[in-house]
């Protein structure tokens, strides 16, 4: 394709899509800004809005210092670091198998010594599915090398912090659920300080390029999982409770579903950039990457926020009445509200303020906008999907993203190589897809479960 119909191109999706996107905001701005007002008078919300900021830091500890990192490292080297990251999102899709998850769900159900068998069958699959995982890396060490470029000796770094995540992340989720707000932030503020400190002594100090940032990572992902394994036992929530194999069977029934719903993801993320990597460069990857840490900045605080909201959404429906439903359908409707007009300022910030930063990756400036809608389109999902986690619809969900990633695979492999621009559209038509699926079943589940309960 002519370089200057690719330009043109470009410029012509851009002024139609944020003028569309602008326009939307405008309409609703007044409404939104009146609820916002009215919800932070209430305790919960400001407790809540706590629990987003720290699940914030939690969630976004790489992001925040990858993004730092971009002012020092070359293209190539960013491109190598986001590989490590592919691979590290890979062995999270696979390394407790979903079984994390059940325990959420059942906390508010289940008495303590349930929940201490629940939290063993975690570390038991866990550490199985590291042992599994750890034997395919010695077996086929090339597998990964071949395709990204990363021996075998950091597949092993990517596994062995998945699994220390998942130990820091069962403390984190039972002091979630217990709204400890304080503890959670007092973890999560150490473990970035940490591994911020340790980056800073690795990459400016050592001179270890991006690799110093993965020994960052490693260091402090042991510490904090010994610490929070630690705090697990004195507060009662691990000891020796031989779980039941029915312990088993209902998480891994809930679980395994989870992994090509996690896949799925993956697909519409990690294969982006191997793509990238296979049709161009490194260096085109460390410019797609950094232009979707922007656009991951609202992912993260989605998610972060959906930390504390779950728990809402789980209290609220197990007790929703049908007199309740309208106004639990506003409360959603105004979080997606909240994720347009965010979307629309870090669209805005990351675009004018990218060439003061980050001069070396100005060429980064186009992808923005397309990655900026996929993830608004991604975080109105995750208003939605917990109404299908809470009643254990994991199955269904499954089949929405998986079928719906495949088609974002083919799409990804067929355009991809014609300019990575294309790649970064994708993810608007696809997510939005998606979303909209999980709200028209989500409403469905609502009205049929909440009228039959009534």
């Amino acid at each position: 394709m002519d370089d200057r119909v690719k330009r043109n191109l470009k410029r012509f999706s851009y002024q139609i899509c944020i003028l569309f996107f602008v326009n939307m905001c405008l309409i609703n701005f007044k409404r939104l800004v009146n609820s916002v007002i009215k919800m932070t008078k209430n305790g919960n919300v400001k407790n809540g809005i706590l629990f987003a900021v720290f699940s914030f830091l939690n969630m976004g500890i790489n992001f925040i210092i990858t993004m730092i990192l971009a002012r020092y490292i070359l293209p190539d080297s960013y491109g190598k670091l986001s590989l490590f990251f592919v691979i590290v999102s890979m062995f999270n899709i696979f390394i407790c198998l979903g079984v994390n998850s059940y325990k959420s769900t059942q906390f508010f159900k289940l008495d303590k010594e349930r929940i201490v068998r629940l939290i063993n069958v975690t570390i038991t699959v866990s550490l199985l599915v590291y042992i599994l995982l750890l034997m395919f890396i010695v077996l086929f060490p090339s597998l990964f090398s071949n395709v990204l470029g990363l021996n075998s000796l950091y597949q092993f770094y990517a596994l062995t912090y998945c699994l220390t995540h998942i130990f820091s992340m069962e403390l984190l989720d039972i002091w979630r659920l217990e709204e400890s707000v304080w503890r959670y932030g007092t973890f999560t503020v150490l473990s970035l300080v940490m591994n911020l400190l340790l980056t800073v002594l690795f990459v400016w100090e050592m001179r270890f390029d991006w690799e110093g940032r993965v020994y960052a990572m490693i260091v402090t992902g042991v510490l904090f999982a010994f610490i929070a394994l630690y705090v697990l036992h004195r507060k009662g929530y691990l000891s020796l409770v031989k779980p039941t194999m029915q312990d088993y069977k209902r998480a891994l029934t809930y679980g395994l579903p989870l992994i090509p719903h996690g896949t799925s993801f993956w697909l519409r993320q990690g294969l982006d950039r191997i793509l990238i990597n296979t049709y161009f460069s490194q260096a085109t990857v460390g410019l797609f990457s950094l232009a979707a840490n922007f656009s991951n900045v609202i992912q993260v605080i989605a998610s972060a926020f959906n930390q504390s909201n779950s728990v809402y959404i789980y209290k609220k429906l197990s007790s929703l009445e049908m007199d309740q439903l309208p106004s639990f359908k506003k409360k959603c409707f105004l979080q997606v509200l909240f994720y347009v007009f965010l979307s629309l300022i870090i669209f805005i910030g990351a675009y004018f303020f990218l060439p003061l930063l980050f001069p070396k990756y100005i060429e980064a400036r186009f992808y923005i906008f397309p990655l900026c809608m996929g993830s608004m389109f991604q975080c109105i999902y995750l208003v939605y999907v917990n109404i299908l986690f809470f009643y254990g619809c994991t199955k269904q969900l499954m089949y929405i993203t998986f079928s719906f990633s495949l088609l974002h695979s083919f799409l990804s492999i067929f355009m991809t190589k014609y300019d990575a621009f294309f790649t970064a559209c994708i993810p608007v038509m696809v997510n939005s897809i998606v979303a909209l699926s999980v709200y028209r079943y989500a409403m469905r589940l609502l009205e049929r479960k909440v009228g039959k309960e009534n």
